[in-house]
């Protein structure tokens, strides 16, 4: 969403099942796909004290958050 800004991440929280805001505090990138355009893989990590949620549930188990990044040319 950093991309686009607030408004347009604004427009996604009615279609998403879970919404929050937390502070990052680990990111590990993984390996980057073979596509066209190439898709770069992270794993996200957040303060699970300082978590609020907007949108659905953020249950205990949900340790590890997956993000996909497209790299436009």
């Amino acid at each position: 969403m950093v991309e686009h800004g607030k408004d347009k991440a604004l427009e996604y929280i009615p279609k998403s099942a879970i919404a929050f805001i937390s502070q990052l505090i680990s990111v590990q990138r993984g390996r980057s796909s073979v596509t066209m355009p190439p898709r770069d893989h992270y794993i996200l990590k957040f303060d699970r004290n300082d978590l609020r949620t907007i949108r659905g549930r953020v249950y205990d188990t949900m340790i590890d958050f997956h993000y996909t990044q497209v790299n436009v040319c």
